[in-house]
């Protein structure tokens, strides 16, 4: 019996981050620092489809959440996803 899988990435996958608000987030090469105190919410493109992410958080000061929710979930600047639409979040 044999058996397969496909696997389309390992280690590192360059990915663009898309931030809402742009000013209240400082970017360092891959690191994120909320700047201004306001709710932000930033997504990744390519959409991480399958398979298992890696985050790493280093300061969870005021961290309330890290989620994944699908692509039709519709969210404006200083808006939080799970004040929207709960059944589209994780």
């Amino acid at each position: 019996m044999s058996s397969s899988a496909s696997i389309d990435a390992i280690g590192p996958v360059a990915y663009n981050p898309i931030v809402l608000t742009p000013g209240d987030i400082q970017m360092e090469g891959r690191t994120y620092r909320n700047v201004s105190g306001k709710p932000v919410t930033f997504f990744f493109d390519p959409v991480i489809k399958s398979g298992i992410a890696k985050f790493e958080v280093h300061s969870v000061n005021n961290l309330y959440g890290v989620g994944i929710t699908i692509d039709t979930l519709e969210i404006g600047p200083n808006e939080c996803p799970w004040d929207k639409q709960k059944q589209k979040f994780t």
